[in-house]
This record gives C-alpha cells, structure tokens and sequence, in this order.
C-alpha cells in the first residue's frame, strides 16, 4: 500500500478552500469567509513545518478577519453600493511605512532565527494584513495589493518546495486580476458615490 503523505494532503485541503475562499470574494459572496478560515487554519499548520513564521501569524490574523469580514459582509448589500474606492493616491502612505515595517522585522527575525527569505515573508505578511481589512471593507483597490503580494508569495512557496501553494497564488493572482475588474465595473454599474 502507497504511503500517504499527510502534508500534501493538508496542503491541498487548504489549496482547495483557498480557491473556494478567492471565487466566492471575487463574487461578493459572504460565503466565502467560512472556507478562507478554514484555509487559514491549514496554513497556521503548513508554514509553521515551512518555517514561514511571519506567514502562520498571518494566517491567525486571516481566522480573526474571517470572522469579521463575515459579518461585515452581512450588514453591507455587495450589489447596493457596499463597494467603495479610495483612490490610489490613498495606497502610497501605507506603502512606504509597510515596506520599512516589513524590512526591518524580516531583518530582525533573519538574525535571531535559521530562516532564509524572511523580508520576503515580512512584506508578503504585512502588505496582506492591510490587503485584508480593505477587502473585508470592500475597497476596490485591495485587489491591486494583492495581485503584487499573490506573485511575491508564489515565488516565495515554490522557494520552500510547497509547489501546490505556489500555484494557489498564481491563481490568486489572476483571480485578483478578474475581482479587482469585477468590482470596479461593478461600482460604475451601480453608480457608488
């Protein structure tokens, strides 16, 4: 009898609810917040063996932000002018002090622990931590965000030999290519002031 390897098997459980989790948000559906959890919860499990730490705290973050985006969600109709833009003028603030935050605690955990790509799990994590509120909160732009963080942390899975969540980001990447059109044209549709 084949051995069976329980950490592809828990990476494509979490693969699998990732993907379910990205279609229901491109879709606008507060469905899709139960299956990013559980996404998030394989992750936590996944990056700690990956030593990807910044990564496992953010995935909890993603547990905690599921619970609220799905509640958000609720009180604001997606179709009736929930989404909103914030213009990309509003994105360059937090850019700069995201990539300082992230190189500097990329660094800092480089020296205190064995790990290689550090600063890239640093921004991959704190750009997202900000990529999510804006999502939960229906900001049209997140999608922009994500589209750079999904390439980065494609690169950074197929670096740690984790080939099936490199390509989860890959199709994130052109899911959050297909939601960021989705939502703009969506909020030109429905006129959102």
């Amino acid at each position: 009898m084949p051995e069976v390897d329980i950490w592809r098997f828990i990476e494509m459980g979490a693969v699998f609810c990732g993907i379910l989790y990205v279609l229901l948000a491109a879709s606008g559906s507060r469905w899709c917040w139960p299956p990013g959890i559980l996404s998030s919860v394989l992750y936590i499990i996944i990056n700690v063996r990956a030593e990807l730490y910044f990564d496992s705290v953010l995935q909890l973050y993603y547990v905690y932000a599921g619970v609220v985006g799905f509640f958000w969600w609720s009180k604001r109709a997606f179709d009736s002018g929930g989404l909103q833009s914030i213009g990309l003028r509003s994105l360059w603030l937090p850019f700069l002090i995201i990539v300082l935050l992230s190189v500097l605690s990329g660094t800092l955990l480089q020296g205190f622990m064995d790990t290689n790509l550090s600063v890239a799990d640093a921004l991959v994590t704190c750009f997202s931590f900000y990529a999510t509120w804006l999502t939960a909160r229906m900001v049209i732009e997140s999608w922009l965000i994500w589209i750079a963080i999904d390439i980065t942390a494609a690169w950074m899975y197929w670096s740690k030999d984790l080939s099936a969540s490199s390509f989860l980001y890959l199709f994130y990447t052109i899911a959050a290519i297909w939601a960021w059109y989705r939502w703009k044209k969506l909020k030109t549709t429905v006129q959102i002031p």
